[in-house]
């Protein structure tokens, strides 16, 4: 009895302490990590040097990081276009026109930078080259871009679940990009039971514990560096030209990046995720596709080496999902035109924005009914 008191009586003390230290619980908490100014319209306006990443555009969220919501970032000489870049938000904190009532086939676009794209305008950006280009196909599609840089899928169902749902989308298309099997700590959080749901103190422990542990896990995590051990044994028995080598080797080396979609172990983190996208489509009523975006050396490499691509339609293919690879386009245009199709490893040219947007228009046009 003595400790059960003495436990209550601690609970209560605790209790009572959050609800004085700490502000209402509110569904996503901003951090404010910039100072910055506002229009005539009150739409923030930031003025960046080189990347979005140096200039407050992100915040920290309870559940990951976001895109400042009402703001336009003015990019100077982006880093990797070597642009002048516009970037507005709408209050979604989606890089998007502000959403009004719903007219025709509404498509919502999950994704992390790939999708996002700060480094173009967002015109040139293949989500609202799909739009246009189903524009001129006399086809009344609203698509909305909300990607956001440097996300895993974690963080994108997130997003799908915090703001994109209330869009009331018709088909939801999943971005994927090889390192998206990469977890961003802290983006989950136990909920209290209903009745409970008053209690701060179970709000507060309910987040910070999946936090610890989530930071925990990254600081003592060997799995990558048995990812590469693993993959390095594998490569001894096989029969490699000098090419070939060379691939293998850039995979090793970033197995901590896309590299690590050449290990089949990143892919049991996968499909948990994919069965859950899938089980929201059923339950909130969207068609649900899937782009799988290759990395630059699989594109440019004399070889088809496409080990990522089918490890993830192994996973959507039972869920009935349709998935579009976008590797053996972007390996045709590659070898016939010759322009330019990435700013790096990944990160899509206007052009090659262009080529994208055309196939994963004519993808969705055959898979929306």
């Amino acid at each position: 009895m003595l400790i059960l008191v003495s436990v209550l009586i601690a609970l209560i003390i605790g209790e009572i302490g959050l609800r004085v230290i700490f502000p209402t619980p509110q569904t996503i908490k901003i951090e404010q990590i910039v100072q910055r100014t506002k229009d005539d319209t009150g739409n923030y306006q930031l003025t960046l040097k080189r990347h979005p990443e140096e200039g407050g555009l992100y915040l920290r969220t309870q559940t990951g990081r976001r895109l400042r919501p009402n703001t336009r970032a003015f990019i100077e000489n982006h880093s990797l276009s070597n642009r002048s870049v516009t970037i507005s938000t709408n209050s979604l904190g989606y890089r998007n026109r502000e959403l009004t009532a719903k007219h025709g086939t509404r498509i919502l676009f999950l994704g992390d930078s790939i999708t996002f794209g700060d480094y173009v305008e967002e015109d040139e950006t293949f989500v609202k080259r799909i739009e246009s280009l189903a524009q001129n196909a006399g086809l009344n599609w609203e698509t909305i871009n909300a990607g956001v840089g440097g996300i895993s899928l974690k963080n994108e169902i997130s997003i799908l679940k915090e703001t994109g749902l209330s869009t009331k989308p018709d088909m939801v298309v999943l971005g994927f990009y090889l390192n998206d099997y990469l977890e961003s700590p802290g983006l989950y959080h136990i909920e209290p039971p209903r009745f409970l749901a008053w209690s701060r103190l179970l709000y507060v422990l309910g987040r910070a514990i999946p936090l610890g542990l989530a930071m925990l896990d990254v600081k003592n995590d060997d799995r990558i560096a048995k990812w590469r051990k693993d993959f390095e044994a594998s490569l001894t028995s096989q029969s490699l030209n000098a090419t070939q080598k060379r691939f293998y080797e850039q995979v090793v080396q970033r197995m901590d990046d896309w590299g690590g979609a050449w290990s089949k172990y990143s892919w049991e983190t996968v499909a948990p995720l994919l069965h859950e996208l899938k089980s929201l489509s059923e339950i909130h009523r969207f068609k649900l596709r899937v782009l799988i975006f290759p990395v630059k050396h699989q594109v440019e490499a004399t070889f088809l080496e496409d080990f990522p691509q089918k490890m993830l339609l192994s996973t959507t293919k039972p869920l009935n999902i349709p998935l579009l690879d976008l590797l053996p386009i972007l390996r045709t245009t590659h070898s016939s035109d010759g322009k330019r199709l990435f700013y790096d490893q990944c990160h899509h040219t206007p052009f090659g924005q262009k080529i994208i947007a055309k196939e994963v228009f004519e993808f969705l046009r055959d898979t929306i009914d």
